[in-house]
């Protein structure tokens, strides 16, 4: 049974908006300074600060508790030094770092977080113990440290800049993963759930780990439990941000303290200890009472099972160092060995025990599951404190999978990214990207972009790399915006080390991972990834004018020129670019000189007023991420007195049954007041123009409309032209005239009659000109009179992301819309759903015993193979006289398993609940008895794309004993596609979606379609030819989707097969005959590209034998 505690809390008086004591941080010479005991951390640049220390405790004892106050709404303020000289005020909280029974026995020992009063992305994390107050300070320029100055000396601290304190170390990791699953790092969208779990951590010493602090018996155990928080507590920081999880030491950690060499269970290397620290810990601990196990000691290695943690091998991590203190040992090593038993991998894409699927990060790397410093090339000497994007999703996908954490009772709302698309750029040119996200909570947001291909590439990058990482992970910043290279390097004309730009063809795929810092407590992320191609027929785009120091006069008219570069060419399709004005040397571009303007190589500009002698450029593409800048300073120096003109729009599209409008703003400078007289030319056949006024003084606007508009079609362009004492002026004024749309869209996709749809099917259709979106409809009735969705899209297609009811039939159109109106319907397609099923389990009832903490089983049989988009857990009914706890996991017939109700609720009885995702309540009522549906601890979409057909096992874990119950009843609802998907979406592999898998399941008639996703893609089939023995048809829905492989040709045809290949490109394979195609069958080729093999040649690319026969059709070309 248990006991339930009701805490006591003492009330602190608060004055005013919050309580300060004098805190006196003082920088002292450390000359001054009386010798006290062995410095442990000796920076290379540090500030040296004397405190009063008892007035410091006092305070930070005073500080309320994390589960009752966020740290940004503490009243409790403390002031603390910073490496600069200067101090800063935080609103701090005390956190439990240690279980309750630990904490007690050591209550000299606390840790706290805090978030600044000035800088809310300024967060602080301390701990007070045996050597006084020790702390970490993040913002965005990086961590600022503060360690005691001495042992045996509480009242002097340093203080100093991550950067600053270095170490060259030679230091080894070792993973051992033979038993566990590896990471697939695929790229795709995978966020944190935001719940913020609690891990329990158990640490053990070695004798020589406790012996280097001064601790040589049990009675020293306090040195000891000094430096395992301010480790632990260093790690949470990180930890705490970027995935959402707190280690906590467990209470009876010190009994794995050791203190001499005789008692010490630990020998040997650092992966020779992780065997040795399990069985210890299992003995002395007791593998129920922790969730995680680490060993430190002093040496130069770790190693660690990869992933380790609530399993069998979670005490398998061991970090060592010499001096085991410090960053380089709490991030660099600890951090990183932690995360291998979490789940991470390594991500230096150098050869020194990487990882390959993970090897996103150029030369060493730089983050924590890196090898920074220890690998050459080296990217730095030491690992900034964040996990990479990969490692994010790694540890993410591991941590909602296992189940022996506790849930914290704090909420917090994930940043939402939004999607960022795809781009064609020069190559050679630097670029800039940017992300949009918002955060319902409203926190302080950062941003990080980093490449994500792990291909091995030459290190450092080479710009004619065609694989791997070219740019080095950067801190997170405030601003959504990243400079391929860094800004500064491109005006200074350098070209860092670790970030290149790609000087030939290839794609290079980006994260974004937005994390925010939810009231200084705890962080969510959201992310987003994006393909950057760089295309060897453009670029590099270069601004040619102003190479040299340039001086303007304000008010004067110049021109800035450009090498297009081709960038106006599909795919990069560049057709404007905007013009900035940097006044600060090219630290920002705040002044927008020209926007729109052709992109045409040339551009007049009127100098904006203000003077400067610090100016740049920077040309940049206006629907796309390129840009580059002049190559020397502007001064611009007072001019004389005079006028501008500038056209708000510039450029206009209109329905051509009305009036056009542009407002025509007269700026002035130096004070210049003679009247500016408009007038305009070029207008279109039979239009007429009016200015109000025509006449104007300078710091004031006139209307130009244009009428006389109806039934002109297309572009025109006019000159306004304006003429005043100082000179004449004129500014281009462009007129799209509209019609609404003329055509109506052709659909695709779902084809016509097509059964077995998605339940959220892609709608795709071929788009028309003249449009500026589309809407579409999917009804339940071919007359559109029973709406079941509707929309808008900006592109050719549309995901449906609302699931629609399985096993209906559905009707859909769309039509264009453009500012003139909506054009016609398209003519409607029909599509059914895909069927879904229901399994309950059979194997029930299922006792809960109360001895012990039970685990139990029960299991269903699935017999429908699937592929699953949805499923649901149903019937879930059962008896318990404390359901608080139960856990309840769902595991799927390939054994991955995802914790769906983690004990749901305090001292209440029983269940009754059905769990669905689509749910539109995730709070379920205690007690959870109404038989109505919620959404699940953890979502269920992780079962998405697994196959359906197996054994499914609910596992439910009782983990306190003295109450039992009984499982009842239990079942899934899966709705999916039938595991042949005729839909290719992939370039390689046999799993569903592949062209391989698809022809394999296939029947006689079927057409296979190649996605126009795969536009401009190449399908690698492997080394074995396509074996089409039966009659189908291969269809490319875009025109330049290639097909190749390794092997001797793509396709093998049979005999008595009718195949028809229509709309695709065959790159040949190695054999002399039938490089593409050996047709034994009849075979019908319709605009198909067959090419030679890249270094075969003369080859026969077709062999038909005796008895083929084959239709060539359309547009074919075969290069014979």
């Amino acid at each position: 049974m248990r006991f339930h505690y009701h805490w006591m809390l003492s009330c602190i008086l608060i004055l005013s908006s919050g309580h300060l004591l004098a805190q006196n941080w003082s920088v002292v010479e450390p000359q001054n300074i009386m010798v006290a005991g062995k410095k442990d951390i000796i920076p290379q640049v540090y500030k040296t600060y004397h405190i009063d220390h008892e007035e410091m405790r006092s305070l930070l004892w005073s500080t309320p508790n994390d589960y009752l106050t966020k740290p940004t709404n503490s009243q409790m303020l403390v002031r603390v030094g910073l490496a600069d000289g200067t101090a800063d005020i935080f609103r701090m909280v005390q956190y439990d770092i240690m279980e309750a029974p630990l904490a007690a026995q050591y209550t000299g020992i606390k840790a706290f977080k805090g978030v600044s009063i000035s800088n809310p992305y300024r967060t602080i994390r301390a701990d007070w113990t045996m050597r006084g107050f020790r702390a970490v300070i993040n913002d965005l320029d990086g961590k600022t440290y503060i360690d005691h100055y001495q042992r045996n000396d509480m009242s002097n601290c340093i203080v100093y800049y991550a950067k600053d304190y270095s170490r060259e170390i030679d230091w080894t990791c070792g993973t051992n993963e033979d038993a566990f699953h590896d990471s697939d790092a695929d790229g795709g969208r995978l966020s944190g759930d935001c719940e913020f779990r609690s891990y329990r951590l158990a640490v053990a010493t070695t004798s020589e780990y406790s012996n280097f602090f001064g601790a040589t018996s049990p009675s020293d155990s306090e040195l000891v439990m000094s430096e395992v928080v301010t480790a632990t507590n260093r790690v949470n920081e990180v930890y705490e941000a970027d995935f959402s999880t707190r280690l906590v030491l467990v209470g009876n950690t010190d009994d794995v303290f050791y203190y001499d060499a005789g008692s010490d269970p630990f020998s040997g290397s650092a992966c020779d200890q992780l065997d040795q620290n399990q069985a210890n810990m299992d003995a002395v601990i007791g593998s129920e009472n922790y969730d995680v196990g680490h060993v430190f000691f002093v040496g130069s290695g770790g190693c660690a099972y990869r992933p380790s943690i609530c399993g069998s091998l979670k005490a398998g991590g061991a970090t060592g160092l010499d001096p085991p203190t410090g960053d380089p040992f709490y991030i660099d090593y600890v951090a990183h060995e932690l995360g291998h038993q979490f789940g991470g991998n390594h991500t230096q894409n150098n050869d020194c025990n990487s990882f390959l699927a993970t090897r996103m990060e150029p030369g060493s790397a730089s983050t924590i599951m890196g090898y920074a410093g220890i690998c050459a090339p080296n990217v730095q000497d030491n690992s900034d404190a964040y996990f990479h994007g990969v490692n994010l999703d790694e540890i993410n996908d591991e941590i909602s999978s296992n189940s022996c954490h506790t849930i914290l009772s704090l909420a917090n709302a994930a940043p939402v990214v939004s999607n960022f698309p795809n781009h064609s750029i020069p190559i050679s040119t630097p670029f800039v990207l940017t992300a949009e996200a918002t955060d319902a909570d409203g926190d302080p947001l950062t941003y990080c972009w980093e490449q994500w291909d792990n291909e091995v590439g030459s290190m450092p990058p080479s710009s004619t790399n065609t694989g791997g990482p070219m740019f080095r992970s950067v801190l997170p910043m405030a601003s959504p915006s990243r400079y391929f290279p860094n800004l500064p390097s491109v005006i200074d004309g350098t070209n860092p080390t670790w970030e290149v730009l790609p000087s030939v063809g290839r794609a290079m795929e980006f994260r974004i991972t937005v994390r925010d810092l939810y009231d200084g407590a705890y962080g969510c992320t959201d992310e987003d990834n994006t393909i950057i191609t760089t295309v060897a027929a453009s670029g590099p785009f270069l601004v040619t004018s102003q190479s040299s120091p340039t001086t303007w006069l304000e008010g004067a008219s110049e021109t800035i020129t450009w090498d297009v570069a081709n960038t106006t060419s599909d795919p990069v399709g560049c057709d404007h670019v905007d013009i900035f004005l940097s006044i600060d040397g090219g630290i920002t571009f705040p002044i927008l000189v020209a926007a729109n303007e052709t992109n045409d190589g040339s551009a007049l500009v009127t100098v904006p007023t203000g003077t400067t002698d610090n100016g740049r450029l920077m040309v940049m593409a206006s629907d796309n991420v390129f840009y580059n800048v002049n190559g020397a300073v502007i001064t611009i120096d007072p001019g004389l007195p005079g006028y501008t003109m500038e056209l708000n729009p510039s450029t206009v599209s209109e329905c051509n049954d009305g009036d056009v409008e542009t407002v025509v703003e007269v700026g002035q400078f130096m004070g210049y007041t003679d009247p500016v007289t408009l007038s305009i030319l070029n207008l279109p056949p039979g239009a007429t123009a009016a200015f109000d006024p025509v006449v104007v003084v300078p710091g004031n606007t006139s209307t130009l409309t244009i009428s006389n508009l109806d039934g002109l079609f297309g572009m025109y362009t006019s000159t306004v032209h304006a003429v005043s004492t100082t000179g004449t002026k004129e500014e281009v004024f462009s007129v799209e005239l509209l019609d609404p749309p003329s055509t109506s869209p052709t659909l695709v996709s779902p084809p016509n009659n097509s059964t077995e749809a998605n339940t959220t099917p892609l709608l795709d259709w071929q788009p028309i000109g003249g449009v500026i979106q589309f809407n579409y409809q999917i009804a339940f009735d071919d007359a559109f009179n029973i709406i079941a969705q509707s929309g808008e899209s900006f592109t050719g297609e549309f995901q449906v992301t609302t699931p629609l009811i399985a096993d209906q039939q559905y009707y859909w159109r769309i039509r264009g819309v453009n500012s003139c109106g909506a054009g016609e319907w398209s003519s409607e397609f029909t599509f059914t759903t895909m069927s879904c099923f229901t399994v309950m389990s059979t194997d029930v009832p299922k006792f809960i015993s109360e001895t012990d903490q039970p685990t139990v089983f029960s299991t269903l049989n699935a017999s429908v193979e699937m592929m699953i988009t949805d499923i649901d857990v149903i019937g879930l009914i059962g008896t318990h006289t404390y359901v608080n706890d139960l856990k309840f996991t769902l595991i799927a017939p390939d054994d991955s398993e995802r914790l769906i109700w983690n004990r749901p609720c305090d001292n209440h009885e029983n269940f009754d609940i059905n769990f669905d995702d689509e749910a539109a309540d995730s709070n379920w009522p205690c007690a959870p008895t109404d038989g109505l549906t919620y959404k699940p601890s953890n979502t269920l979409s992780f079962f998405d794309g697994k196959g359906s057909d197996g054994v499914w096992t609910l596992k439910i874990e009782d983990v306190e004993s003295g109450d039992d119950g009984y499982l009842n009843s239990w079942g899934i609802k899966v709705c999916g596609e039938l595991m042949c998907q005729l839909m290719v979406t992939e370039l390689s592999g046999t799993e569903p979606g592949s062209l391989r898998a698809a022809i394999n399941c296939a029947t006689n008639g079927d057409t296979i379609r190649l996605t126009s996703l795969l536009a401009g893609d190449t399908i690698d089939i492997g080394a074995f030819p396509l074996l089409l023995n039966k009659d189908l048809v291969i269809l490319g829905e875009a025109a330049d989707i290639s097909i190749t492989g390794s092997g001797t040709r793509v396709f093998e045809v049979n005999a008595t097969t009718v195949v028809e290949l229509n709309g695709v490109k065959l790159i040949s394979g190695t054999a002399l005959t039938g490089g593409a195609i050996n047709n034994t069958g009849s075979l019908r080729l319709r605009s198909v590209i067959i090419d030679n093999h890249p270094i075969i040649q003369g080859a026969t690319l077709i062999h038909n034998t005796p008895g083929a026969t084959l239709i060539i059709e359309g547009d074919c070309v075969i290069q014979e």
